[in-house]
């Protein structure tokens, strides 16, 4: 018992000489309409993730009556364990689309808002470390993840109610190594992540480059914004002028051909920024290019993460990871740094042993449909009826699709016949994506 004591205090003071700091990057999508709200159906997603990936409820199989993360971890004891491996989840009984994360058995019935796209944590240290990091998402669940967890609430049961999230993450931080990462794919944006000089990780047979995960949810952020005959307004939704300070904003519009960023500042509590029709129109009028546009919006957006606090390394990772979802996707749309309170409210974290410095450094990514837009759509759908495309929509086109029939609603437009024809729309939405 005194050498193990020993042994665990000089484990300690080595550990308080030395540099332990733990970075982290994510994002929060959604799509407001007119009147500020967020929309329903933000479950699809752009480019599908590498294989080895884990999908919702997946997690290290518990040992006896005790969880894996509460096992002893000297290395002998380690060397005597058998290697766990995860446990799949069962299949649901249908998909929603080839892009959704989640299988419609867990999706029906729920109002998912919030896509929480690729927070990634980085490890740095000069001294080999074991680290077990919790992470809860109180209004949304973890919807992926790599290395697998070895505990994950809730479980995957269909029809489970998609809140009270949690993982816990048992990890080697290694400091030599021969051991390598699984192959990605080509062209697949999940090798962005590891182009970062951080510590490898090993959890049992798994081995990255940091933690991975992916969720869904419904919450609101601090930054509101509506729409009115064109324009729009960019709101710090909090009353009080010392809190929630937001560092930084752009308004972003893109095309299949390029794009414009403007800078819309920082907005203490409070604070809110009107932007008019004719800034937008000028804004779309000026667009550049796209590399030489992607180059100065990937720039101003570096900076930014660089000034909160991740290295150039770690925020050109970022950058290149939702390069697509940032500037190429078309649509209007606000990108913004969220004040760190409001990342720890969403997504709460306790890191054991505690790292010297925590960066939390996440972006909203919010897509913009102002109210002209909304009246072109609904109105098209009028004309055409069975021959509009709702595909033409794009990525966006469930959330969208939300808005527009509820603005029909709320004119009173929507008989049998228009009811019919969105439920027919949101069919060919769920077959094709």
């Amino acid at each position: 018992m005194k050498f193990l004591l020993l042994m665990l205090l000089s484990l300690s003071a080595a550990n308080a000489s030395s540099t332990y700091n733990v970075h982290e990057w994510g994002t929060f999508t959604s799509l407001v309409g007119s009147d500020g709200t967020r929309q329903e159906g933000m479950f699809h997603e752009d480019e599908v993730l590498p294989s080895f990936v884990h999908n919702f409820g997946e997690q290290l199989p518990r040992l006896g009556l005790m969880a894996f993360a509460t096992l002893p971890t000297f290395p002998p004891l380690q060397r005597l364990l058998p290697t766990p491996t995860p446990t799949p989840t069962p299949p649901p009984h249908r998909n929603c689309g080839q892009h959704s994360k989640v299988g419609c058995d867990f999706l029906e019935g729920q109002s998912i808002t919030q896509k929480m796209e690729t927070p990634v944590l980085y490890f740095h240290s000069d001294v080999p470390l074991r680290v077990t990091v919790d992470v809860g998402f109180p209004t949304g669940i973890i919807s992926q993840t790599y290395p697998a967890p070895v505990l994950s609430r809730p479980l995957a049961n269909p029809g489970v109610s998609l809140t009270s999230g949690f993982a816990r993450f048992n990890v080697e931080v290694l400091t030599k190594t021969e051991l390598m990462p699984p192959v990605v794919e080509r062209g697949n944006i999940y090798a962005h992540a590891r182009a970062v000089d951080a510590n490898t990780i090993k959890s049992n047979n798994e081995v990255e480059k940091f933690i991975f995960y992916r969720g869904l949810g419904k919450f609101e952020t601090k930054l509101l914004i509506t729409s009115h005959n064109g324009n729009i307004s960019v709101k710090n939704n909090t009353l009080n002028i010392s809190k929630n300070f937001i560092p930084r904003a752009f308004l972003v519009d893109t095309n299949e051909f390029g794009g414009a960023i403007l800078s819309i500042g920082s907005f203490v509590g409070g604070k809110i920024k009107h932007i008019s029709d004719k800034d937008i129109q000028s804004l779309k009028n000026h667009h550049q290019e796209f590399s030489i546009f992607a180059a100065s919006a990937k720039a101003l957006l570096t900076k930014s993460l660089v000034s909160e606090g991740l290295n150039l390394d770690e925020a050109l990772a970022m950058v290149n990871t939702w390069e697509h979802g940032y500037f190429r996707t078309p649509g209007l749309r606000v990108l913004y740094i969220l004040n760190r309170d409001e990342v720890e409210n969403i997504l709460p974290m306790t890191i054991t042993p505690a790292p010297q410095v925590l960066n939390r450094v996440f972006v909203g990514r919010i897509e913009v449909l102002r109210d002209v837009e909304e009246n072109q759509i609904l109105a098209q759908i009028l004309l055409e009826k069975e021959s509009f495309n709702v595909m033409s929509l794009g990525r966006f086109a469930p959330s969208i699709i939300s808005r527009v029939y509820q603005v029909a609603k709320e004119r009173g437009l929507v008989d049998f016949k228009l009811q019919s024809l969105f439920d027919q729309f949101n069919f060919s939405i769920a077959e094709n994506m």
